[in-house]
């Protein structure tokens, strides 16, 4: 069993059972028992999932509460807050000689996670400190850039899909006729994200 207190100081208490596993994996499709697939990983990594799956092993409380969904949605605390219980409820489930293995595969997945995190970070700061690899990069968005400009500039769209030329039906006797149509704010804009 886990509790969590939200923005409101109430308290919900997560107590798993096998109906209310069957609950949540039925609703979002997440079975909390299955360490060997690490449903926690999946709830860590989908924000908008783990409050979905709070609200799921919640809904009898709040709903004895008189509490919306809404609201309950907007009470929530810290996401870490809501982990930690999902991961004590999951530990809590499980008999006692296999609670210490679950509490010991959900923490080394959090200590990966963690490891991973700072190895991304520590990737990110030495490519943005080595000067060589910025300069790429900058090139590489100028570049995009100067291609999007120059699709704009000639009123065209290739094959993979900035703008197309816009002629005019209307004929004229003067130079414009060889000029395409005025561009648009919205062709720009798709120009801009296509």
């Amino acid at each position: 069993m886990a509790t969590f207190n939200d923005k409101k100081n109430r308290n919900w208490t997560i107590e798993l059972d096998p109906v209310l596993i069957e609950e949540v994996l039925a609703a979002e499709n997440i079975d909390l028992t299955d360490l060997e697939n690490d449903a926690l990983l999946k709830l860590l990594s989908h924000p908008m999932k783990l409050a979905a799956v709070i609200y799921q092993l919640c809904l009898a409380q709040a709903t004895d509460l008189n509490v919306s969904k809404t609201e309950f949605l907007r009470s929530l605390p810290h996401a870490d807050v809501l982990v930690t219980a999902v991961k004590e409820a999951i530990i809590g489930f499980f008999p006692s000689g296999r609670a210490s293995h679950a509490r010991e595969g959900l923490t080394d997945m959090e200590t990966m996670l963690a490891k991973a995190e700072e190895i991304h970070k520590a990737r990110k700061e030495l490519m943005l400190a080595n000067p060589r690899i910025t300069e790429m990069m900058i090139k590489t968005w100028e570049a995009e850039a100067d291609r999007i400009m120059q699709n704009i500039e000639q009123g065209s769209r290739p094959a993979n899909g900035t703008i197309t030329e816009q002629k005019s039906s209307a004929k004229s006797t003067d130079s414009a006729d060889s000029m395409p149509a005025t561009t648009t704010p919205e062709s720009l804009e798709s120009a801009v994200t296509g």
